[in-house]
């Protein structure tokens, strides 16, 4: 759990979708369905100025009864974007995600954006790890039971 999120970027395809803040909530719903994705970045001139979740757009503009044809996504972006750093520990991005209640985080290095990680990614790492562990557990063991065997 101590290694740097950018692990986890080096092992998955870093396909990235954007959406403009000015663009509306309904297009930016297909632009998810159709890129089987759960959340957008949202791009204004270059610059990251926020993430939209399906979660963001269930609370904001459905449970709120509001037009998704005519809600920008701009109204629904949260105040806080949360970004992380890619030589931030896979413990420390899960504890983030946590503490924050988010299940995207992009990943910014000296302002750059360079990736997104999900819980997703996270939980398939931890449980890769664990796994790996095991085994190197069970070939130890093997190994000792072989060696009093002599």
């Amino acid at each position: 759990m101590d290694s740097p999120v950018q692990r986890i970027l080096d092992t998955k395809e870093n396909n990235l979708f954007f959406i403009a803040p000015s663009d509306s909530v309904l297009k930016a719903v297909q632009h998810l369905f159709n890129n089987k994705v759960g959340a957008l970045l949202v791009m204004e001139d270059q610059e990251l100025v926020g993430i939209l979740s399906e979660r963001d757009i269930i609370n904001q503009v459905v449970l709120s009864q509001a037009s998704a044809d005519s809600t920008l996504v701009k109204d629904v972006l949260q105040n806080e974007l949360i970004s992380i750093d890619p030589a931030t520990t896979v413990q420390e991005a899960m504890m983030i995600m946590t503490e924050k209640r988010v299940r995207h985080i992009p990943v910014v290095d000296n302002g750059d954006l360079v990736g997104m990680i999900s819980i997703g990614d996270v939980t398939k790492w931890a449980t890769e790890r664990c796994s790996q562990k095991a085994r190197e557990l069970e070939d130890v063991i093997h190994y000792i039971e072989g060696d009093s065997d002599h």
